[in-house]
């Protein structure tokens, strides 16, 4: 049930005039059921009595349901607090809107749930924002862009590095307290939560927990866009683990949840989520490639003119990166090949100190056969990634990575850990064997021309728009037809 609007009336008051079926006292006893009816009664019941309704369930002998008092309690607290802001306080105008009802009170089964898909949307997304770029940033950037081009309303919660500074782009979160006063705020504005987290960090996860549990209290559940493959530290477990229990009760706090693959969404049914609550929706998009060619810095160019082949690594200091095994195949590798240099590519501000020393103590030419950077932007990263040799990727666990699927569809040869989800092309290496990946980089360097005609990768699906069109309410089906025939 909703409470309806001049512009979009939640009545079907019109369709039964039209029909000659107009009969408008007393309608609840027929249009519903009779567990609906009872449980209705049982909440409003004495309300019609006193205005001379006689009730159509047989008497309820018990109380409300206990869902049916907290969303009464709420309407009312809600109602209550906005009228005082809005008439006694300066700051009516950020929790006035223009839908009289807290946006989370909207039923998906009512007639309106087309109408409302289809009227503008606010939501919160929750998670990496540029700067740094990173996979996940560029998604986000790019939904975000695609929701505010077709007239939604979409702000950006920033959660990692550099979230405590201050910008237009994004709202900045300054500490713990902060986040939770942020998310509640804009849930209360009628702003869908849409929060990002994997399976690798303790921190993201209580992050998206108290979204979750903040969108399940205001009876709107956050939507949870799930990252990551399935050899991630803490999913999937399908054991009595803490973390089974733990991702178990995020998954069934979110309202749905989606993730990158097929795989990952049969890994989360198996957690007890209902299958219609997750969405299988591909990370990459041919968005990804729309990039300029810039000039790169005086030290990546000195590099690039010293070494004839240059290998690329995105990576970061945690473990998951394995670059003590990055280490020794980049070793192995140079013994064969000594003109080879490489490019460690995308430690955050706060992690270049770590990088530096682990490097300090290197042998000089080992050394200097390596360029450590921080983190480029989106332009500069392709734009490096087309003057270099082969991109080497060492995680196992991040699923199908974008800069996997944007080294193949820029022409470059990929060399990674196996994973069991590597696209066609991707030449695989046994994780973490150091000794196989100097191997794997040695066969694409002997059949290089082979390994590079065998690239043919072609990206039609635009998956920015499909996850805008889910986080919108937009159901894939729905959206396909749309498309048909708009066609």
């Amino acid at each position: 049930m909703g409470i309806g609007s001049v512009s979009q009336p939640n009545t079907s008051f019109g369709k039964d005039a039209r029909s000659g079926g107009f009969h408008p006292v007393a309608r609840w006893k027929k249009a519903m059921t009779p567990r609906a009816l009872q449980e209705v009664e049982s909440v409003i019941g004495e309300t019609l009595l006193s205005l001379g309704y006689a009730l159509g369930g047989a008497p309820v002998a018990e109380s409300a349901p206990a869902r049916f008092q907290r969303m009464r309690s709420l309407y009312e607290w809600y109602f209550g607090t906005k009228l005082v802001l809005k008439t006694k306080t300066p700051f009516g105008r950020w929790f006035a809107s223009r839908e009289l009802e807290l946006a989370s009170m909207r039923s998906e089964s009512s007639t309106n749930a087309l109408l409302s898909a289809r009227a503008p949307v606010r939501v919160l997304q929750i998670g990496n924002y540029p700067p740094p770029m990173c996979g996940w940033a560029i998604q986000l950037k790019l939904v975000t862009e695609e929701l505010r081009r077709r007239g939604h309303v979409c702000e950006v919660l920033k959660i990692n590095e550099g979230r405590q500074i201050k910008s237009p782009e994004y709202v900045d979160v300054q500490s713990g307290p902060d986040y939770l006063i942020k998310i509640w705020l804009y849930s209360l504005r009628g702003y869908q939560l849409n929060v990002h987290v994997n399976g690798m960090s303790k921190k993201g996860y209580w992050l998206a927990m108290a979204a979750a549990v903040t969108g399940r209290f205001l009876n709107q559940p956050a939507l949870v866009t799930f990252h990551g493959g399935l050899s991630q530290d803490f999913f999937p477990r399908h054991d009595r683990s803490l973390a089974h229990h733990a991702f178990k009760a995020l998954f069934r706090l979110a309202g749905k949840v989606a993730c990158d693959s097929e795989p990952i969404r049969q890994a989360i049914v198996q957690y007890g989520v209902p299958a219609e609550n997750v969405q299988s929706i591909a990370t990459f998009s041919p968005q990804y490639l729309q990039f300029a060619q810039v000039e790169l810095p005086p030290a990546v160019e000195a590099f690039l003119a010293r070494y004839p082949r240059v290998l690329l690594s995105y990576v970061s200091f945690r473990p998951e990166y394995r670059l003590d095994v990055l280490r020794e195949g980049m070793r192995r590798y140079r013994e064969q090949d000594p003109e080879a240099g490489f490019i460690w590519l995308g430690f955050p501000d706060k992690e270049v100190p770590a990088a530096e020393q682990f490097v300090a103590n290197w042998p000089a030419d080992e050394r200097a056969s390596l360029l450590l950077l921080g983190n480029l932007n989106h332009d500069q990263f392709l734009t490096l990634l087309t003057r270099c040799f082969v991109y080497l990727r060492t995680p196992a666990c991040d699923g199908v990575a974008a800069s996997v699927l944007e080294s193949l569809a820029l022409g470059i040869p990929v060399v990674a850990s196996e994973n069991g989800r590597r696209p066609a092309g991707v030449v695989t290496y046994d994780d973490p064997s150091g000794a196989d990946m100097a191997d794997k980089l040695r066969f694409v360097r002997e059949r290089y021309s082979d390994v590079k005609s065998g690239l043919a990768f072609e990206m039609n699906d635009d998956n920015v728009g499909r996850m805008a069109d889910w986080l919108a309410g937009i159901s894939l089906a729905e959206a396909s037809e749309s498309t048909v025939a708009v066609q």
